[in-house]
């Protein structure tokens, strides 16, 4: 009895070993690479923005300038003010093209608080509202040169209402005079409309009404230790002194 009892036993061991077996080699392990894909913007850096096609105090149209790298990438735009916002999209005119015009799904004013944000083949970039007066120095990039404009509040504005006196003052960081580059952006707050324009002999025109309210003139003597201050007489006869724009 004893040894049949033993039997079954083992018996009962090998028939479980054999499953166990099965088991085991029905189990099929494969190795496999596991693979990172790291994606980078395609075109990295800032855009900048100011507000186009205007109709008395509102604009239906916002000029985008983006990085070289994003040049002939469509663009969408959106100008936000509070809870509202304008949307558009555009399609660069050539490969090349780096400044885009883009039309708007409603008017808008611009504020303090407005802001505009794009994207380029579905990529986030960032957006900087264009500054009332910017300023540089294209012979020497490494030079610094600032800009401040403000209403000069002449009292000849009472006479004139649509006279507007604009007082600007250029330092550089350079010891000798090089020539400079102002941008003007008269959609910023605290600038009017502007179709004409007039300033010193010492100033050159750049752009043209076409490019309103982005307005460009050149000039040269201001220093680091001599900073140039200069009027520019807006939307009035212009006497004397050169007339830099005439859009009338």
């Amino acid at each position: 009895m004893r040894r049949l009892l033993l039997l079954a036993v083992v018996l009962l061991l090998g028939v479980t070993a054999t499953l166990g077996h099965a088991s085991a080699a029905s189990l099929a392990v494969t190795s496999r690479t596991l693979q990172a894909m790291h994606v980078t913007h395609p075109c990295p850096g800032t855009a900048t923005a100011v507000p186009a096609t205007r109709s008395g105090n509102q604009y239906t149209a916002v000029t985008v300038t983006v990085p070289e790298a994003c040049a002939g990438r469509p663009v969408n735009v959106a100008v936000v003010n509070g809870s509202t916002a304008r949307t558009g999209t555009a399609v660069a005119a050539s490969p090349t093209a780096t400044r885009y015009t883009v039309p708007l799904s409603g008017a808008y004013t611009v504020g303090t608080a407005t802001t505009v944000r794009a994207t380029v083949s579905g990529w986030g970039l960032p957006v900087s509202m264009l500054p009332a007066v910017s300023c540089r120095i294209p012979g020497n990039p490494a030079a610094t040169c600032t800009a401040t404009a403000t209403d000069a509040a002449n009292w000849w504005e009472w006479l004139n209402p649509d006279r507007h006196d604009i007082t600007v003052r250029v330092t550089t960081s350079t010891p000798t005079a090089e020539p400079w580059e102002l941008t003007f952006n008269f959609a910023a707050p605290g600038f009017r409309a502007v179709s004409d324009l007039g300033g010193p002999t010492t100033l050159t025109s750049q752009t043209g009404c076409a490019d309103l309210p982005v307005y460009r003139v050149t000039g040269s003597g201001a220093t680091a230790s001599a900073p140039q201050t200069f009027t520019l007489i807006a939307n009035s006869w212009i006497g004397g002194n050169q007339n830099l724009l005439s859009c009338s």
